[in-house]
């Protein structure tokens, strides 16, 4: 018997849909781990978010936070801006 490759759950189908949704509304040419990231700490009931929520990590501080940064010069790579 092969190993069957792993499926894809509709939580990670919706994951990697969110974090498609998060990029195109920050007019980014790509997905990221980034992208991701914010689209996983958006899903309450990510183990994830649950994890840094328990650890006292504010979650609507990441939520503000991260765009914010993700629409930085230093984020885009724009040279001299925000080094």
């Amino acid at each position: 018997m092969s190993p069957t490759e792993p499926r894809p759950t509709p939580r990670h189908e919706n994951i990697v849909r969110a974090g498609r949704e998060i990029a195109r509304g920050l007019n980014h040419d790509h997905v990221g781990v980034e992208h991701l990231f914010l689209a996983i700490v958006r899903d309450p009931h990510s183990l994830p978010t649950q994890v840094l929520a328990s650890s006292g990590v504010h979650i609507a501080d990441l939520e503000r936070n991260l765009p914010a940064i993700m629409d930085s010069d230093s984020y885009k790579g724009i040279p001299g801006q925000g080094d």
